[in-house]
């Protein structure tokens, strides 16, 4: 047998018995994600997680980002869903990504972008854009999104916090900003925002599931198994 093909038994193997373990204790996995994804990647984990290991309870949290690394950070959480985490540098938190998502654009419907069929990254210089208020600890997106912006010369004009992102097709309304982000759902924010791919693709934002070191559920190794299934 190859090594790789050994290690991948093994690993099943491991898997099995950890299952029959959570299933004779009644276990429960505790899982952040942000709420905008519920529909995409988080459903169809849910879902194959459910047919897989019927008896484990998967308890799903929505939360504004902010919320989402609080809960986690404080134990409330045994892991959440987070953009980004790869560049995040606390040694307390492990993580494995599962996707990549690119980089968009999203405007009011009267921004004058809102009109183009394209968005190269140049097209951004001179604009105002939205950001968190608050920094994040885990969610490092912004890494690529300024590496992007300063190898196309882009200069921002002017900064416009963001707290509560239920408030951005509002807030793009009123200040006629740019907000962007790696997201897997870009109809979120409802038919006023036009959404748009920022060409070229070169740039992207991993999805990782992030846990606690010191946390020891075994359902994370449950979840994690879901994810390479679902995403291999």
């Amino acid at each position: 047998m190859h090594s790789f093909q050994k290690i991948l038994l093994e690993y099943e193997v491991l898997i099995e018995r950890i299952a029959r373990q959570v299933d004779a204790e009644g276990g429960e996995l505790h899982v952040g994600y942000l709420y905008y994804d519920k529909d995409y990647y988080v459903a169809r984990i849910r879902e194959t997680f459910h047919r897989k290991y019927p008896k484990v309870r998967l308890v799903l949290h929505p939360y504004q980002p902010a919320e989402l690394e609080k809960n986690l950070l404080s134990g409330k959480l045994d892991v959440a869903i987070i953009y980004g985490a790869s560049y995040c540098e606390n040694t307390d938190l492990q993580s494995q990504a599962f996707l990549k998502i690119p980089y968009s654009l999203f405007v009011s419907e009267h921004h004058p972008l809102a009109g183009l069929s394209e968005i190269d990254a140049s097209a951004l210089n001179g604009e105002k854009l939205l950001c968190p208020e608050e920094t994040l600890q885990i969610t490092k997106s912004n890494i690529e999104m300024e590496r992007m912006l300063e190898e196309y010369g882009v200069e921002i004009r002017a900064t416009i916090p963001v707290n509560n992102f239920d408030e951005v097709p509002w807030i793009l309304e009123e200040t006629g900003g740019v907000y962007i982000a790696p997201m897997v759902n870009l109809s979120a924010y409802g038919n006023k925002v036009v959404s748009r791919y920022i060409m070229p693709e070169n740039y992207s934002c991993d999805v990782s599931v992030v846990w606690e070191n010191e946390n020891k559920n075994p359902g994370i190794q449950l979840l994690l198994s879901i994810i390479r299934i679902c995403y291999a």
